[in-house]
This record gives C-alpha cells, sequence and structure tokens, in this order.
C-alpha cells in the first residue's frame, strides 16, 4: 500500500488564477530567536475603483526549525498555510475542489453496476426465450437468434479463455 500526497500549494494557485488574485506567493519570516515561519499571502482584488487591495497572511500553525530538510523542494512546512488560505477563499468564492480520480472511479463503478444490471435482465429474457423455444412454444426465428446471441455473448464475458 502507497500513500499519495496531494499539494494544497499548487491547488492554492490554481485556484488564485481561476479566483483572479492579483498576488499570491509563499513567505518566510525569521523570527529574533532563529526561527522560520512559513505562509501564504494573497492580495484580493479591489471591490471599487480606488479601493486598496486587501492582503491576507497564513502562517503555519507550527513553527519549524530552518535546520529541518524536506524531501520536496522545502514545500512542506508551507502546505499548512496554504489549506488555511484555501478554506478562506471557498469562504470568499464559493467553489469546490474536486478529486477527478475518486470521482472518476464511483462513475465507472456506478456505470458497471447498470450495465451489469441490463445484461443481467437480458440474459433472464434471453433464457426465457431459448426455454420456450425448447418447450415446442412458437417463437419468432429472429427474437431466438438473437436470444441466442445474447447468452454466447454472456458466456464469452463470463469465461474469457474462450476468446
Amino acid at each position: 500500500m502507497f500513500v499519495v500526497r496531494i499539494s494544497y500549494l499548487s491547488i492554492l494557485y490554481v485556484v488564485a488564477q481561476r479566483c483572479c488574485l492579483p498576488y499570491a506567493h509563499i513567505i518566510r519570516e525569521i523570527t529574533p530567536d532563529g526561527y522560520t515561519l512559513y505562509g501564504v499571502e494573497l492580495q484580493l482584488p479591489s471591490l471599487f475603483i480606488h479601493d486598496m487591495p486587501r492582503s491576507l497572511f497564513f502562517w503555519s500553525s507550527t513553527v519549524l526549525d530552518s535546520t529541518i530538510l524536506y524531501e520536496d523542494g522545502s514545500t512542506a512546512p508551507y502546505e499548512d498555510a496554504a489549506c488555511q488560505a484555501l478554506r478562506c477563499l471557498q469562504s470568499i468564492y464559493s467553489f469546490t475542489v474536486v478529486d477527478y480520480s475518486y470521482s472518476t472511479m464511483v462513475t465507472r463503478q456506478q456505470l458497471f453496476n447498470r450495465v451489469f444490471s441490463v445484461a443481467n435482465r437480458g440474459a433472464q429474457l434471453a433464457r426465457m426465450v431459448v426455454a420456450m423455444s425448447h418447450n415446442g412454444s412458437p417463437t419468432d426465428l429472429h427474437v431466438l437468434c438473437c436470444a441466442e446471441r445474447v447468452l454466447d455473448d454472456l458466456n464469452i464475458l463470463m469465461n474469457p479463455t474462450r476468446l
């Protein structure tokens, strides 16, 4: 099993672009006692012509030592601040971030369930038509051939070695 990490920072940059934010960057400050603070600065667009743009700052909730090395190019300390910024922007712009891989997986599963249900009903109908023809009931030859083809196709699907 493995874990896939999604970067809030990369999502934030996409959202900032879609929301037409004039400024969205990561920032770093060093405190007087030597700790490094990591954050995100966003500038919201002006609402009125002569209005001053508002800047919002989001800081990582943990103070991280500047001597710690991060595997992914030192973006890990910014992830907490980016998550906070995304939540704030979400409350302002009412957007939704969709995980397409999960969404696609759910859609495919629903589609497979429906296809299986239709195939199952078709198989039951085909079996009834074939059984009626074997019992001597009058059956149209074309309907009987279609029913037998459905059953043959289902047998091939159930036994892929027969392909």
